[in-house]
This record gives structure tokens, C-alpha cells and sequence, in this order.
């Protein structure tokens, strides 16, 4: 199997609003699909709103959880620029079910 689906997936998932920075997987004891981002709309409640959207369309989209038991918002923070505060998220998808992900 190759993560192409699981690539390919993401696009369709990610909510208006959201920037995804960096995407990292690790093939250790429990293989992992990080996916870290960072969202402004002005207001830290909507933004922690469309990062919990983000995370429902992840554990909908039956790419994901085919291939991953838990999906899960591990961190959120806010980071500061010189004239707006965002907030910082990470989403780790975690267990792989079948075989390994070929790269």
C-alpha cells in the first residue's frame, strides 16, 4: 500500500481556513501521520471551532480510518506575529490497521 490515497485525501478534507505547515510520518511501535497547521479567523473560539471541523472530516473520511484506529488533536497554542495571534494545532493519526504504508 502507498500513502497516495492518504495524500490525496487531505486536500479534500482541510477546511477553509486552515494552513497545513508541516506533515510527517513515523514508522515505528505504532506508526504515525502527524499533521500540523495553523488556522486565523480573527477569533480563537472560531478557530478552535475549525480545527475540531478539520479534525470530524478526518475521522470521516474513510481513507483515514481505514487505515488509522485513532485520530486525535494531540496540541493546540496560539503563536504570535507582529500584528495577528493564530492558532497552532496538531492532529496525530495513529495505529496503522494493515501491513506497513510503503513509501
Amino acid at each position: 500500500l502507498y500513502v497516495t490515497p492518504l495524500l490525496d485525501a487531505i486536500p479534500r478534507v482541510v477546511p477553509k481556513g486552515i494552513r497545513l505547515v508541516n506533515l510527517s510520518f513515523k514508522e515505528e511501535e505504532k506508526n504515525e501521520l502527524i499533521l500540523e497547521g495553523i488556522v486565523y479567523l480573527a477569533s480563537s473560539d472560531k478557530e478552535l471551532e475549525l480545527v475540531n471541523t478539520f479534525l470530524l472530516r478526518l475521522k470521516d473520511n474513510s481513507t483515514f480510518t481505514k487505515y488509522f484506529k485513532e485520530i486525535s488533536v494531540v496540541s493546540t497554542g496560539q503563536k504570535q506575529t507582529a500584528k495577528i495571534t493564530m492558532t497552532t494545532f496538531i492532529i496525530s493519526c495513529q495505529d496503522y490497521k494493515k501491513g506497513k504504508v510503503m513509501k
